[in-house]
C-alpha cells in the first residue's frame, strides 16, 4: 500500500493516502498508521510543524472503509492539540437550535441520529455535535472511529440517502464527532416517514408541513418571483432623460442634502437592508407565498458573519405575531403566505450585541 508522508523538517501538512481499497483487517494497520503519524506530528514543536499541520487518511475507491457510502463521507483527522475551530466555539456556547443538535454519545437507537439527519435536510441543513452534552458542555466520545463507521450506516437508511461532511475535532484531550448536513433539495424520509426541525427538536412532518417542504423547495428551484413582467409595460429609465439646465437652478443644495441623508442611510444600517420576492400562493385562501431576507450593500455584518439572528414582526394577524430566524446560509430568510401587502419590521441581531431595525413594505397586486 503507497503511502505519502512528508519528510521535511518544516511539517506544512502530512497527508496519509492509499490508493486501493481497505479491507478489515488491513483498515486496522492504516488506523495504527495514522494513530502513530498523529502522536509523531504532535510530538513535533509547533514552530517546525506549520500552523496549519493536518493529517488526512483518505481511500481512493471508497473513503475511509470498504463501503461505497463511505465515499460520499469526507473523513479528516486533526491532530490533538491543533485549535478547536473557534465557529464551532461559538456555536455551542450559543445553545441547540434550529441548525445545530448536541449528542453526548451515539444514541442506542441509531434511527434516531438518521431522524436528525433528515431534518436538517429537510430545512436549511445543520451541525450534529456527538460529544457534546444538552448544555453544551464538551464531554468528548471514545472510538470516534467507530461512530463515524456507524453514522455511514445510518446515512443509508434516508430516502433518497444523504452525503454528509463527518469529521473528527479535538477539544483539549477530547474527540468530538462533527456531521455537517446540506438542504436536500427534495423531501428526505426515514422508514417511510419525513422529519423536520422544530427549535432544538426533530420531529414528524404533519401532511401541512409537507406541503410548506414542496412548496418551499419549488420556491428555492424556480426562480418566478423575479420574471412578473407587468411592471415593466412601456418602461423607460426616468435616469437617462436629459433635463434642461433651468430645471437644476437652485436644486443643487437640495441635492447635497438628500445625498448626505441617503450616505446616513447607509452607515446606520451598516449596509444591511430588507428585501422581499414573492409569487402567487399555492395555498388556500392567500394570495402570494413571500420570501423576507437580508442582503448586504459591498461589506458588512452579513458577509461577515456578525449577525446572529433575526427577528421579524408582521402584526397580530400572522400566527405568532414574530418570527426568530437564524438561518445565515440562507440570508435569514423568512417564508410567509399573506392575502395582503402588510409592513415587516425586522430587528437584525449582531453578535456584538448591536440590534440593526428594518424595515419593508411587502406588496404584491391586490388583483391575484
Amino acid at each position: 500500500m503507497p503511502w505519502l508522508l512528508s519528510g521535511a523538517r518544516r511539517l506544512p501538512a502530512v497527508v496519509l493516502w492509499a490508493r486501493r481499497p481497505v479491507g478489515h483487517s488491513e483498515g486496522r494497520r492504516v488506523g495504527r498508521h495514522a494513530q502513530q503519524c498523529v502522536q509523531r506530528t504532535a510530538a513535533t514543536p509547533p514552530a517546525n510543524r506549520g500552523a496549519n499541520c493536518k493529517i488526512s487518511c483518505y481511500n481512493g475507491n471508497s473513503g475511509f472503509a470498504d463501503d461505497a457510502a463511505a465515499a460520499n463521507a469526507h473523513v479528516g483527522r486533526y491532530p490533538q492539540g491543533e485549535v478547536f475551530p473557534m465557529d464551532y466555539i461559538k456555536l455551542i456556547q450559543q445553545g441547540e437550535s434550529e441548525t445545530v443538535e448536541f449528542k453526548k454519545e451515539f444514541p442506542s437507537s441509531a434511527s434516531d441520529i438518521a431522524k436528525e439527519v433528515a431534518a436538517f435536510a429537510n430545512n436549511k441543513g445543520g451541525l450534529l455535535f456527538i460529544g457534546v452534552g444538552d448544555q453544551g458542555n464538551i464531554v468528548g466520545i471514545e472510538q470516534p472511529d467507530k461512530v463515524i463507521q456507524r453514522i455511514v450506516g445510518v446515512v443509508r437508511q434516508c430516502d433518497p440517502p444523504l452525503q454528509p461532511q463527518i469529521k473528527i475535532e479535538y477539544f483539549e484531550s477530547k474527540s468530538i464527532v462533527v456531521v455537517q448536513v446540506s438542504k436536500h433539495n427534495v423531501p428526505v424520509a426515514v422508514d417511510g416517514k419525513f422529519y423536520i426541525r422544530v427549535g432544538t427538536s426533530a420531529v414528524a412532518a404533519t401532511s401541512r408541513d409537507l406541503t410548506k417542504l414542496l412548496v418551499r423547495n419549488l420556491l428555492d428551484q424556480i426562480n418566478v418571483l423575479d420574471i412578473l413582467d407587468e411592471p415593466f409595460a412601456g418602461f423607460s429609465p426616468e435616469n437617462l432623460a436629459i433635463a434642461s439646465s433651468s430645471s437644476n437652478e437652485g436644486s443643487g443644495h437640495r441635492e447635497e442634502d438628500a445625498e448626505a441623508e441617503r450616505v446616513k442611510l447607509y452607515e446606520n444600517f451598516q449596509g444591511v437592508f430588507l428585501v422581499h420576492r414573492w409569487r402567487p400562493s399555492t395555498l388556500p385562501g392567500q394570495k402570494a407565498d413571500i420570501v423576507i431576507s437580508l442582503v448586504q450593500h459591498n461589506q458588512g455584518p452579513l458577509t461577515a458573519r456578525q449577525v446572529a439572528s433575526v427577528d421579524y414582526f408582521l402584526g397580530p394577524k400572522f400566527p405568532g405575531s414574530s418570527y426568530h430566524k437564524d438561518n445565515y446560509e440562507d440570508d435569514f430568510a423568512l417564508r410567509v403566505s399573506a392575502y395582503a401587502p402588510m409592513l415587516c419590521l425586522a430587528k437584525v441581531n449582531l453578535l456584538s450585541g448591536e440590534v440593526i431595525t428594518l424595515y419593508r413594505y411587502c406588496d404584491f397586486p391586490a388583483d391575484l
